[in-house]
């Protein structure tokens, strides 16, 4: 796992690296640095590293606190060379970092609870208390690895990244999955980055490593295209167009469903569906209830239906008779449609070879 080292050390070069910045800009120079009032406003930023970094238990914060300390009384000997000033001014600190600490606590703890309400919403709720744990080491740049048994073929591992972002606080930055498929040495990997504040969730990955499309809160569709990596090796997203949207609505209602699925809430249905699962349902055929399992194709504007052994089924219904009976409905392997279409071919040769034979032995007897 890696470790965040010299979180506090960063924090005092960025000063160093501001002043560089500055004078190479033209907008500071030398005696301006020497300044007492330049050196007062560095002494009001290490205050604020004081109270940012208190309580740490990482030993690389505690040593840097000490070469704080140091620099900061050296500081306040020049600025104040007075030995009561100087007293006063400690004082007067000792008051504003006590403030400074309970502040810094509390941005720390909403931090701390945005972070962990991103990560529960992505499913890696198990892993909070490590990431507090982290936080409160005075450690801002670290990662924490998680693996999940999906089934007895598939596992998900999981690395998520927390970075300092641009406002000096932590982040839940990204993570990257992988995941492992029995009988398959060859392993499918991708980075998900935080977009616009929202996270991609561990099912989600899962899902879209397997191949499957997912449906965003847009109403858009979008697949890992496997044949297409970037200059960083994750896969390239494809999005499909409204021309390919799905009604799954409409195409569930194509579907035999047992009466007993009704009763486990199509709305929860639809939203697996969309989620990019492959989900376990009960379909109707000849009067029997039967195990299959079904997925959104938005490429085909369809849902896949799947026996128990994962072979893919085709679903064939004929049309409805003049007296309006319900509609027959056969799922046939995909594998066999082609076969089933030769066999129907050969048996109407059949009945018209049988016809051809009884209109010849009728003809025979009235002769």
């Amino acid at each position: 796992m890696e470790q965040s080292e010299g979180a506090l050390a960063k924090d005092m070069q960025a000063w160093d690296e501001r002043e560089r910045q500055l004078v190479s800009k033209g907008f500071l120079t030398d005696d301006k640095i020497k300044s007492g009032t330049w050196q007062k406003e560095k002494l009001d930023y290490y205050n604020h590293l004081r109270a940012k970094h208190t309580g740490s238990d990482n030993l690389d914060a505690r040593m840097s606190m000490r070469v704080l300390q140091m620099e900061k009384r050296a500081m306040e000997r020049k600025l104040y060379p007075n030995l009561i000033v100087r007293l006063v001014v400690r004082l007067l600190d000792a008051v504003t970092l006590q403030r400074l600490v309970r502040d810094h606590k509390t941005v720390s703890g909403q931090r701390m609870d945005t972070i962990a309400k991103e990560m529960r919403s992505a499913g890696f709720g198990k892993l909070v208390l490590k990431m507090e744990e982290q936080l409160k080491q005075g450690n801002r740049d670290f990662t924490l690895p998680v693996s999940f048994g999906l089934s007895e073929r598939d596992r998900m591992d999981y690395l998520l990244h927390f970075k300092t972002g641009a406002d000096g606080n932590c982040q839940f930055e990204s993570y990257k999955a992988t995941l492992s498929r029995q009988g398959n040495a060859e392993q499918k990997w991708q980075v998900f980055e935080k977009d616009a504040g929202k996270v991609y969730s561990a099912n989600q990955a899962y899902q879209l490593l397997s191949g499957r499309a997912i449906q965003d809160a847009k109403g858009s569709w979008q697949q890992l295209d496997f044949n297409d990596r970037d200059a960083n090796g994750n896969y390239r997203h494809k999005h499909f167009t409204e021309s390919h949207n799905i009604n799954l609505s409409k195409e569930l209602q194509k579907l035999p469903l047992a009466e007993s699925e009704s009763g486990k809430g199509i709305g929860l249905l639809l939203n697996r569906l969309a989620n990019g699962e492959r989900v376990n349902v009960l379909l109707n055929v000849n009067g029997k209830d039967l195990p299959y399992s079904i997925e959104a194709n938005p490429q085909k504007k369809e849902l896949s239906v799947f026996e128990p052994s994962g072979g893919k089924v085709m679903l064939q219904q004929a049309k409805a008779n003049e007296t309006k009976t319900a509609n027959v409905v056969n799922l046939v392997p995909k594998q066999q449609t082609n076969q089933v279409n030769r066999n129907s071919n050969v048996r109407k040769l059949e009945h018209r070879k049988d016809r051809q034979q009884t209109r010849k032995g009728r003809k025979a007897v009235r002769q």
